[in-house]
């Protein structure tokens, strides 16, 4: 019955159709919720008669068409639906009594459900579900409320009246229509049951059947639960807080073993309760049937592989061979078409037969025939995000005539932690190669440098030691701070990498790189893991505190004048980016071209008597100490802002305004950076002798400076910040 077409007949006040599809969906015995469905949305419009009609009729053609406890079953599913009709009740109660003959007290039941006279027939059929499931000792939940549980002491039949207790000890008398409104039957281990009337029984539960109390719990709230809400339920009113994960281990691991609870999710994981239970099977099928990509299909078949031994059931045969066969035909079919799918269908085979699963009744390609037809191995195996199949991949890459260059390309696109099994194949001249670009270029090649900063399992010729590699794992973090800011995902992934690389192992290779600094470096590295914006307040402290315990005066809190910090250079942002790019025109232009100059010069023969070798040689060693300091300058800088500039004495980035005491007459000058300084318009390096004693004095205030050639006495009328709050210096 298309239950859409239904409803719109309903609106058209179509009965006829309705009849018809009615009709139609008794003689396919269709659910009872479809029946229900359709009354529901007959009374609403009002068309009593007609849902009184089919119901009757449905009623009829059950008890002649079915057994009567089937017919029973069908009829309770849909008749609280129905509109109230006395040939309804005679039909309903007629049926209870072929249905359940024999049972005790029946004919009171249905007299005290009210059944066969004016009770509604849902709260009739819900008292007589209560009748028939309350038993001596058996326990009622109300779910509407605070979940009290009653339990049942005794039916009075005389009185047509259930005897009940609470958990307290007090008595309670109620009929069945009224016991029917507020409670539902429910099993002795609900959590409700156990937490009022078996609480003496919860520590040994607890402890000895975790199983049993998730159930339980499960049952107590609407058949599943959240790992979260499920501690704040136990934690710390039944569990001490220290002892939950230890039980929450254990009870995970019930949840393997049991054949009616699952667990699903990680964040939170939910526990699901199954009342008649589910084979593993039966829990997988639903994923198995919307699996559409060899990916998922392999994930299925892990996750069988992974639960099956708990259950302690052998692996059905026709559920592993359907799987196998698919993968099979999907590595057939995919070969031309999408050939990264076909290669994850046949790693994926060769991966389960090793596992337990059957080998494919069909013939498939081999990994190293899929890896061969690759047009972009490198792509196509850094996609894959199984362990096992990327290592099975790469011995298959192995075996092409272009193994190296692929490699190579494998290099910046694989995670840290596959990058030893890469170098392992990869051999010498890849791995150096790798190596060079990541030095070069380390946010490009970021998981390669953090490979080199925790230290590659077979040591690698000249790989810098961790204190230089510390600078570019820094650096890398600053420069996709300052650089990257529309890709968010990049940012995040690269922050996370650098910090889980400085922090692996108690902050391992830091220590070891810690331990080669001078007082020096330690200041630049103190400063730079203050203001890196790639760190988390939790990464940062940690590092810090090994900066301290190397360098403890460096954080004794004496207050150092800014013009006399030798750990800070300061500078306005306009001149960092001008530094930055002169370092980088450096190592990427000229040193490289340098390099080559060199080379050249070395084919003519004879180094002794070789001029243009031994000028570029000359030129090299200049260049690079020149890259050195600007490099240990760049560590030192600090960005000057204007609300850095005091208002009321000379510091870094004052603009002075002095009168000379001979003739009255003013001028001003700029206190900035060297990378600033300009004699020409006045700006002058903080650093010098003449600026160093203007530091620290008040308008009105006199020092004797060499201005114009001649030195004299100037007071100093007013001050003012040298650069505006763009951060650009003033004209």
């Amino acid at each position: 019955m298309n239950l859409s077409d239904v409803k719109s007949w309903i609106k058209q006040n179509n009965l006829r159709s309705v009849e018809d599809a009615w009709l139609e969906a008794i003689e396919t015995n269709e659910p009872p919720e479809t029946f229900y469905t359709v009354l529901q949305a007959l009374t609403a419009a009002g068309h009593d008669a007609t849902a009184t009609t089919l119901a009757t009729m449905a009623v009829g053609e059950f008890v002649e068409k079915r057994p009567p406890a089937e017919a029973l079953k069908a009829v309770r599913g849909f008749l609280p639906a129905a509109p109230p009709s006395d040939e309804l009740r005679i039909a309903a109660a007629e049926l209870y009594r072929k249905a359940l003959a024999g049972t005790e007290h029946l004919d009171v039941f249905l007299a005290a459900s009210g059944l066969e006279t004016n009770c509604s027939l849902r709260r009739a059929i819900a008292a007589m579900d209560i009748c028939l499931c309350a038993r001596l000792g058996s326990y009622l939940v109300n779910p509407h409320e605070s979940g009290q549980v009653l339990r049942v002491e005794r039916f009075d039949a005389a009185g047509k009246v259930f005897e009940l207790t609470d958990p307290h000890g007090g008595r309670i008398e109620l009929d069945p229509p009224s016991l029917a409104d507020d409670y539902r039957c429910t099993a002795d281990n609900d959590f409700r049951v156990l937490a009022s009337f078996r609480r003496e029984q919860l520590p040994d539960l607890l402890a000895g059947d975790p199983g049993a109390v998730l159930t339980g719990i499960c049952m107590a709230h609407g058949g599943q639960i959240d790992a979260g809400a499920l501690k704040d339920l136990l934690v710390p009113k039944y569990l001490d807080a220290g002892a939950w994960s230890g039980w929450w281990g254990r009870a995970r691991t019930a949840v393997k073993k049991s054949h009616q609870l699952v667990l699903e999710g990680r964040s939170p994981a939910v526990v699901k309760y199954h009342p008649h239970g589910l084979s593993l099977e039966e829990e997988l099928a639903p994923r198995l049937g919307e699996a559409r990509t060899p990916a998922d299909l392999y994930a299925v078949a892990l996750e069988y592989l992974a639960q099956a031994p708990h259950r302690d059931t052998p692996l059905d045969s026709g559920f592993s061979r359907g799987i196998m066969n698919t993968l099979a035909e999907q590595a057939r079919q995919f070969r031309q078409r999408r050939p990264t799918d076909a290669l994850v269908a046949t790693l994926a085979i060769e991966a389960l037969v090793r596992g337990g699963l059957p080998h494919p009744q069909s013939q498939h390609p081999s990994a190293a025939e899929a890896v061969a037809e690759l047009s972009d191995a490198a792509a196509s195996i850094a996609a894959l995000s199984d362990a096992a199949l990327r290592d099975a991949a790469l011995d298959a890459l192995a075996l092409r005539s272009d193994a190296a260059e692929q490699f190579t390309r494998l290099f910046p696109r694989l995670g840290v932690e596959s990058l030893d099994d890469l170098a392992r194949r990869a051999g010498g001249s890849v791995v150096d190669a790798a190596m060079r670009a990541a030095l070069a270029d380390p946010v490009t090649h970021l998981q390669t440098l953090l490979w080199l900063w925790r230290g590659p399992a077979e040591a690698i010729p000249n790989c810098p030691p961790p204190l230089e590699l510390l600078p570019r794992v820094l650096g890398a973090g600053e420069t996709v701070a300052r650089e990257i800011l529309d890709d968010r995902d990049f940012r995040r992934e690269s922050f996370h990498h650098i910090r889980s690389a400085l922090v692996a192992d108690d902050c391992r290779t830091f220590r070891k790189a810690a331990a080669a600094m001078t007082e020096g470096v330690g200041a630049a590295m103190k400063r730079r893991v203050e203001r890196n914006d790639a760190l988390s307040e939790s990464t940062r402290p940690r590092l810090l505190a090994i900066l301290r315990e190397r360098f403890y005066k460096l954080f004794l809190e004496t207050k150092v004048a800014p013009w006399l910090d030798e750990t800070v250079l300061w500078t306005t942002e306009g001149s960092l980016r001008s530094q930055e790019a002169v370092l980088k025109e450096l190592e990427e232009i000229t040193l490289p071209a340098n390099s080559k100059r060199i080379g050249e010069a070395a084919e003519k023969g004879d180094l002794s008597e070789n001029s243009d070798w031994l000028y570029a040689i000359e030129e090299q060693r200049r260049l690079q100490a020149k890259v050195s300091a600007l490099k240990g300058d760049l560590v030192r800088s600090r960005v000057l802002h204007a609300d850095d500039v005091p208002a009321d004495t000379v510091s870094v980035g004052s603009r002075v305004t002095l009168r000379r005491c001979s003739d009255g007459s003013e001028t001003d000058i700029s206190l900035l950076g060297p990378w600033e300084s300009d004699v020409a318009t006045r700006i002058f390096n903080y650093q010098t002798p003449l600026a160093l004693s203007l530091m620290g004095k008040r308008i009105g205030q006199r020092a004797v400076l060499k201005l114009e050639g001649a030195e004299e006495e100037y007071e100093i009328v007013a001050l003012s910040a040298a650069i505006d709050p763009a951060g650009r210096v003033k004209p």
